[in-house]
């Protein structure tokens, strides 16, 4: 599993379209970067460790068609 954080530059990751980080320990805030991300479709970070809040930039991302936060506390409670 991958640890650690994700790093702010993941913005510039402008073709990206699915983000796969199911079960890793990444114990940091979700960068409000991300919502740079404008060719993203499909996200999962279910079980991830994520904390903070997250970034209301995720939700301008028209391509997005798919969120998974289920089973990390604090991060799914904000999507109910």
């Amino acid at each position: 599993p991958l640890e650690g954080s994700i790093p702010a530059e993941i913005g510039h990751c402008e073709n990206l379209v699915t983000i796969e980080m199911e079960q890793n320990k990444l114990e940091s805030p979700l960068p409000s970067e991300i919502g740079l991300l404008t060719n993203l479709r499909y996200v999962n970070f279910r079980q991830a460790k994520l904390v903070g809040t997250i970034p209301t930039e995720l939700g301008n991302m028209r391509a997005l068609s798919k969120r998974i936060f289920s089973s990390m506390s604090n991060l799914a409670d904000q999507f109910c």
